[in-house]
């Protein structure tokens, strides 16, 4: 018996889902929903494919109306790997995409007197990377597709989940919802760029790193969005980092809210007639 147990044991190893379920425990421990091995369709090849987790952690203010509901949503692809992991990086500029309202999201009733580009970014994980990653390779032939492949499902999943969502409390409700795509790397992690200073090639390891996707399609148009790329070692502290960003957007949503209703114009009461 006890060989049989450790047999299953090794198996889900070498399969590559104790990774999964960990990354899974990892969000339930820290109060988010995950769901694993869920599917999408993907518009491209006109199938269904598998994501492998969607996790996502809801908050609202519901004391006052208008009721305010904060959702994020972490669209997951993990890959384990032996060989090294390199992404190329360079130094973020104005013309990068992926950021406040160019976040994947959906909202309804909410504008920048809500919730503004400000509000969006202070406190966002990654928001402000040094660098950006553009491409990507692996130490082994091959790997390099396995890569592309977790990038562009996180993201195509992501898409999907922004498409159909309707998360409002009610009609009057004020509520936006967030959808990151997500990498998980079971692996080592490296990021190559040339160092300014020393205009010299460097390359470092790395627990997380921001990739900006850029993808076009006759389905999916023309979309550039950032993906982030978390080692299974950090992912623990990138949780915790998420779930503070939500409860600062409903929280600078819920003063906001607070100031328009103080600031709006009381109805006029009518007189009746004599």
């Amino acid at each position: 018996m006890v060989e049989v147990l450790e047999s299953i044991v090794e198996l889900a190893r070498k399969a590559g889902f104790e990774t999964e379920l960990r990354a899974a425990a990892m969000l339930s421990k820290a109060g988010w929903r995950p769901s694993q091995n869920v599917y999408y369709f993907d518009k491209d090849e006109n199938k269904g494919r598998e994501l492998d987790i969607c996790a996502y952690k809801l908050i609202s203010h519901s004391h006052d109306a208008p009721h305010v509901m904060i959702m994020i949503t972490l669209c997951i692809e993990v890959k384990r790997t032996v060989e090294p992991f390199v992404f190329y990086s360079n130094s973020t500029s104005d013309h990068d995409f992926g950021s406040g309202y160019g976040l994947l999201m959906w909202h309804h009733n909410i504008d920048s007197n809500v919730l503004s580009f400000r509000d969006i970014e202070k406190n966002r994980p990654n928001s402000k990377p040094g660098r950006i990653c553009r491409s990507y390779a692996s130490l082994k032939d091959g790997k390099t597709q396995h890569i592309q492949g977790g990038i562009l499902s996180a993201l195509k999943g992501a898409v999907q989940y922004r498409d159909r969502c309707n998360e409002r409390f009610d009609d009057t409700s004020r509520d936006a919802c967030f959808f990151a795509p997500i990498v998980v790397v079971d692996g080592p992690l490296y990021e190559c760029y040339i160092d300014e200073n020393t205009m010299q090639l460097t390359a470092v390891e790395a627990d997380c790193l921001v990739y900006m996707q850029h993808y076009e399609s006759e389905k999916y148009g023309q979309m550039s969005h950032r993906v982030d790329i978390v080692t299974m070692s950090a992912f623990e502290n990138y949780i915790d980092k998420h779930s503070s960003w939500l409860e600062n957007l409903l929280k600078s949503a819920t003063i906001n809210r607070n100031k328009l209703k103080k600031n709006a114009p009381k109805p006029i009461k009518s007189k009746s007639s004599t």
